[in-house]
């Protein structure tokens, strides 16, 4: 009982004294507090009654006590610093020498089940004040940091929306600052477009993990009362999983899920026409659904290409960029989320955010291309990589355009011959471009990604420069040559040597007659 009783007096100092300096620090943060005596005097700091050092002055000598404090903390002249913070360091420091009494308080912000919270889940927002719950706090609340109504430490918010979303601010005492970001999020998915007979997945994701668990799920199409789907479920030695047998429409990933719900609808029809639900479940009793829309067109006739999803959604961006170079295109979601990057249908890259876990697809793109984070790098572009490029968890298209610059027959030409100049943007050859011609470069007069030149003089010689959209300039050089007729003398021959471009050369040998040789020139 008299043990309890001192204990009880040593940690109670702080209250009985009033001569206390009080510090409000968050968790990580720095302390520093004085002793107040002479530097070359004995010293004896203790926290909660438990020694940290004792140190003598003279000497300098230091014997560290029993406290957890004492595996961080120094003590410099009279000074005691107490580095990276934690709760369990709140409490009271007392120097005996000076009879100096110090308390901590150190406070955490958090929230409650996580910062990412599903839309109309309830949450719990905390600015713990360790050891003192009962002092006020003020709560500023986002967008704009309107004061809260409550001043608990802890805040109850019910049914989560998007206006919860954003950064909330803990004031404690008006100095010290502490702030939580919450994201509040939902299903996404975006609507499909295919041609009849394509395989397309219908999306349903959510945009990065959420703080609930997924207990099920399933799809449904009132208007295809036939098709059967499978349906989501979580157990202990499977994770979660669709769980589904012989379906004949509808095909499904048969791993461990995380944050896609996606399904393939096989050979699809106009009858497939129409509005798809995705319903996921969670704890708690918090459900989310999304509908997505199936558009069924026919097959397009001529060169243009089923995969031309960019043309169908109008919300492209649209990359030019020259054989060899690089392109950079995000997703757009948090970097830890899912992510699935496909071209032109195929897929190139299947990423699991939590493990890092990447399948690469089937495309040829999948050979060369990176992907740091929610980007996909494509490196020493070719004109097969011209297409749309997909992310399936934001819906972004990108389209890229690669061009190339090339002069048929070639860049050498004889005189008086025809030549070609083009500057192809694949897949898009109907795009008008802007031609500078030699010597200084003045705009051509066509705007064709090909145009012609008859009987090429000297005149068209030089370097000529095709800009696409303003940006992006390729350059092409053109030599014209014209005839060249040299006179080789060796004894009694005569070699006529006749020259008519870089590549082509022809020798015809003469008797020489002449007492005299000719003069030879080119």
């Amino acid at each position: 009982m008299a043990i309890c009783k001192i204990l009880f007096f040593l940690l109670a100092l702080c209250v009985w004294c009033g001569k206390c300096e009080v510090f409000y620090k968050r968790v990580g943060d720095e302390v520093s507090m004085k002793c107040g005596v002479d530097s070359n005097s004995d010293i004896d700091w203790k926290f909660n009654g438990e020694s940290i050092f004792s140190i003598t002055g003279k000497s300098g000598t230091r014997r560290k006590g029993s406290s957890h404090i004492a595996f961080k903390a120094s003590a410099s002249g009279d000074t005691l610093k107490v580095p990276r913070l934690e709760t369990r360091d709140s409490g009271n420091y007392f120097c005996r020498q000076s009879g100096k009494h110090y308390t901590v308080r150190v406070v955490s912000a958090f929230v409650k089940p996580g910062p990412v919270l599903l839309q109309s889940s309830n949450a719990e927002l905390h600015c713990d004040i360790t050891g003192d719950p009962n002092t006020e706090v003020q709560w500023l609340r986002p967008p704009n940091g309107e004061e809260y109504k409550e001043k608990k430490q802890v805040i109850q918010l019910k049914s989560v929306t998007s206006k919860e979303a954003g950064q909330w601010t803990c004031l404690v005492k008006k100095d010290l600052k502490l702030i939580v970001a919450l994201t509040v999020v939902g299903l996404q998915t975006t609507a499909v477009n295919a041609s009849k007979g394509d395989n397309i997945e219908l999306p349903c994701s959510l945009p990065q993990s959420v703080s609930q668990r997924v207990v099920g799920g399933r799809w449904k199409a009132d208007h295809l009362p036939k098709v059967s789907f499978p349906t989501l479920t979580n157990t202990a030695g499977e994770g979660l999983h669709w769980n589904g047998n012989g379906l004949s429409k509808v095909n499904f990933t048969t791993g461990q899920l995380s944050t896609n719900f996606d399904v393939t609808l096989k050979n699809v029809q106009s009858s497939d026409d129409g509005t798809f639900v995705c319903t996921v479940e969670f704890d708690g009793g918090v459900s989310l659904s999304v509908e997505t829309t199936l558009r069924v067109m026919d097959k397009p006739s001529g060169k243009t290409k089923p995969h031309s999803l960019c043309v169908w959604c109008g919300k492209c961006e649209v990359f030019y960029k020259r054989v060899g170079d690089e392109v950079s295109m995000k997703c757009g979601v948090d970097s830890n989320s899912d992510i699935d990057w496909k071209f032109n249908g195929e897929s190139i890259f299947s990423i699991t955010g939590k493990s890092g876990t990447r399948r690469k697809g089937s495309s040829h793109i999948a050979e060369k291309a990176s992907t740091p984070g929610d980007i996909l790098k494509v490196p020493r572009l070719e004109t097969r990589d011209s297409g749309n490029y997909f992310c399936k968890q934001s819906g972004k298209h990108h389209t890229v355009r690669v061009v190339s610059a090339f002069v048929k027959p070639g860049p050498v030409l004889l005189q008086s011959s025809n030549a070609e100049l083009h500057c192809d943007i694949t897949g898009d050859p109907n795009t008008e471009v802007q031609w500078q011609r030699p010597p200084n470069g003045e705009e051509y007069k066509e705007k064709k990604q090909v145009i012609h030149l008859k009987s090429v003089t000297s005149e068209e010689a030089g370097q000529w420069t095709c800009l696409v959209e303003k940006k992006l300039k390729l350059i092409v050089t053109l030599t014209v040559v014209g005839w060249c007729l040299s006179v080789v003398v060796n004894q009694n021959e005569l070699f006529f040597n006749y020259y008519y471009n870089v590549s082509h050369f022809m020798s015809v040998t003469f008797v020489w007659v002449s007492n005299r040789p000719p003069d030879h020139s080119c």
